[in-house]
């Protein structure tokens, strides 16, 4: 029989997070609680699973919000929230060659004499070349609102920034991971393995937390990331903290949410292209949810 059609695909590999425990019941506490609910009150009528596919994806890692389940033997219903009310900092994350986290929200390392990314040279060399711009972090006096500007253009480690910022500001961190297609057009060399990226920023924020008193070792802490590879190793590795998949849906507008956002044209990514898709995407793997543009909405209810 002659063939007539073909079928591509990509095998990705989660390896676990190992040196921490990052699970439900251990050394960090997750994001979401379960409180029990007394037999009188009944909760909504929502299915046993809301928001889950049949399909296998990261599930296991985290519940969805405001998902209700029931307990056979006692009777009783669980009622699983979210706990993440607040302003958050802003900040894009990327990994130098040696694995080390740090702040950086341009593909390309500015100032440099060659085309260079930020996981082309070492954090050693890193900092060099932010010291030698005047990009360094902020004092350690500096205000909330004094960090949100500055942010942007800094380029400093993730460790500084977690030490430096007071604990009770909340930090939602972008993932900067690039595509192929974004590799090729910024001319970036080396390319980090997916699980050896994600692990170093999650070693970074646990190492954080412990050097902290214990009543005060629980920052908020959000993930985000436009790279819908990087959310699902994310959820896959930890339940601990919440993980947003960032969007354009198929919008390629002038003015970019972020200096690192993907597109539609990364690879013609179909989970990229519309609303629909980043929604059907953040289901599968039980991502929290989406962060988009605020116009696309917008338009979508007029």
């Amino acid at each position: 029989m002659a063939n007539t059609k073909k079928v591509d695909f990509e095998i990705k590999i989660t390896t676990p997070f190992e040196g921490v425990t990052l699970e439900v019941g251990g050394d960090v506490e997750t994001y979401w609680k379960s409180m029990a609910i007394p037999p009188s009150i009944s909760p909504p009528d929502v299915p046993k699973w809301p928001h889950r596919s049949s399909l296998i994806a990261s599930a296991q890692a985290s519940p969805s919000v405001h998902s209700i389940t029931n307990e056979n033997q006692g009777g009783g219903q669980f009622l699983t929230i979210s706990s993440l009310q607040g302003t958050y900092i802003y900040a894009v994350v990327q990994v130098t060659r040696d694995l080390q986290p740090v702040i950086c929200s341009e593909w390309s390392l500015p100032g440099a004499d060659f085309d260079l990314g930020v996981s082309d040279v070492t954090l050693a060399q890193f900092e060099l070349l932010a010291q030698r711009l005047g990009r360094g972090p902020p004092s350690g006096t500096a205000s909330v609102a004094e960090w949100t500007p500055v942010l942007p253009r800094s380029m400093f480690s993730l460790a500084q920034l977690l030490k430096l910022l007071p604990v009770g500001v909340d930090i939602c961190l972008e993932l900067a991971y690039p595509s192929r297609s974004t590799r090729g057009r910024c001319s970036l060399g080396h390319l980090l393995n997916l699980n050896e990226f994600v692990d170093s920023v999650l070693r970074n924020i646990y190492h954080a937390s412990a050097s902290l008193d214990a009543p005060y070792a629980r920052r908020k802490i959000a993930f985000a990331s436009f790279s819908p590879d990087v959310c699902s190793v994310l959820n896959w590795k930890q339940p601990n903290y919440p993980v947003f998949f960032v969007s354009r849906c198929g919008k390629n507008s002038p003015s970019l949410p972020s200096p690192t956002a993907l597109g539609t044209e990364e690879e013609n990514d179909p989970r990229l292209s519309s609303i629909g898709a980043a929604v059907e995407f953040s289901k599968i793997n039980n991502l929290l949810g989406v962060l988009v543009d605020a116009d696309l909405l917008a338009s979508a209810v007029l």
